[in-house]
């Protein structure tokens, strides 16, 4: 098959490293694979084209334009498509999925897209008339939770649309097992003594995330007990409303990073050491589809707190982690303590996490599902979720 990914940008997130995943796999089993953008050319964008994959950018005029630039974007995004002639367009966020529909328009070329996230299912809904005017490509939605799935079923503009559900998974390293010596050199680089728990969070920030949340319970615990640290993971980009967001934190825990009980590493190009060094994953969220940094710690063999939000809770069971409610510091900060306190509860629900992320977010899975779902849209197959 020839397949073209497309995504509005191709930095650093849950989304495009679902889409690195996909399209390096999917060039070892044979496939043709390209990749589209329309923002600036980083993150997995010069990634792919070391590993040899084509990757276009399409140069489009400021955000400020409006109308304007999204006409822009399919002018170029049609001569793309008709110069590569893909068997299946697949986008990855939900401006590129009508993008791509234009493009497609009169080609016979299906288009495949991802739910990554419930701003998905609200841009459906708030323009139903572009759907029905552009929408017609879209054969097939895929879902990365069936909360996501659930809520998309209902929205009009997506009704009838067949649809499944596809979890996002770690890369395959992430597999790998811990090794003392991994371990110990990611603590000693963090400058984490033995007897210190180590609780991280892997996630940019951005409002919805809950950082502040993570942060109150931490400031609460750091109070009672001196021999826990967190390690806060991610960047706030350009974005002027998530820099102000990342200050905030920093200002809840000025007194803990003073004391370097609490760091902020930005910019991380890869987790692993850090969750080699962890004894604990939280993903604080108010809201969370499902959430890629909570696979990988699983795939570490994490016990991961997590919030009872959106996708949380089809990864976070009694097997292989806690749950509190969003928006709770005090709850979190008990949670935490009490994982920080029993080592054998952390042991059980490591290896419960594990055990999951090896029967259901393996690299493999993910493919096979995705090359199953391309063969039925152009077999013109599939069936509908019920509502």
């Amino acid at each position: 098959m020839r397949l073209l990914y497309l995504v509005s940008s191709p930095d650093i997130s849950g989304v495009t490293a679902t889409i690195k995943l996909l399209a390096l796999g999917m060039r070892k089993r044979g496939h043709a694979v390209e990749l589209a953008h329309y923002e600036d050319d980083a993150g997995i964008a010069p990634e792919l084209r070391r590993a040899g994959i084509p990757v276009h950018r399409i140069a489009a005029p400021p955000r400020r334009f409006g109308p304007l630039r999204t006409r822009w974007i399919v002018r170029q995004a049609e001569r793309l498509v008709g110069r590569l002639a893909p068997d299946i367009i697949h986008a990855q966020s939900f401006d590129a999925d009508l993008i791509a529909c234009r493009a497609a328009r009169g080609r016979d070329i299906p288009v495949v897209a991802t739910l990554q996230s419930f701003s998905y299912v609200d841009w459906a809904r708030e323009h139903p008339g572009l759907y029905e005017k552009y929408g017609g490509p879209l054969q097939r939605l895929i879902v990365i939770s069936a909360l996501l799935g659930r809520q998309a079923a209902q929205v009009p503009a997506l009704k009838g649309k067949p649809l499944d559900i596809v979890f996002n998974v770690p890369q395959e390293r992430f597999f790998d097992p811990v090794t003392p010596e991994e371990r110990a050199a990611g603590r000693q680089s963090l400058g984490l003594a033995d007897d210190v728990r180590a609780v991280v969070c892997v996630a940019n920030f951005h409002p919805i995330k809950g950082h502040e949340i993570l942060a109150q319970a931490f400031a609460q615990l750091a109070v009672r007990r001196g021999d826990v640290h967190l390690i806060l993971v991610g960047s706030a980009g350009n974005d002027a409303g998530c820099q102000a967001f990342k200050r905030q934190v920093e200002r809840i825990l000025a007194q803990e990073l003073s004391s370097a009980r609490a760091r902020i590493i930005g910019d991380a190009a890869d987790s692993r050491p850090f969750l080699a060094a962890a004894d604990v994953y939280v993903q604080p969220s108010h809201m969370e589809a499902l959430g890629v940094a909570i696979t990988e710690a699983m795939a570490c063999g994490l016990p991961v707190l997590g919030t009872d939000v959106g996708g949380i809770p089809e990864l976070v069971s009694e097997a292989t982690g806690l749950l509190v409610p969003p928006a709770d510091p005090c709850g979190m900060a008990d949670a935490i303590e009490r994982l920080a306190d029993d080592p054998g509860l952390r042991r059980r629900l490591g290896d419960g996490g594990k055990a999951f992320a090896c029967r259901f977010l393996t690299e493999s899975f993910m493919l096979d599902e995705h090359e199953r779902i391309y063969a039925q849209c152009l077999a013109g197959r599939g069936a509908i979720l019920p509502s």
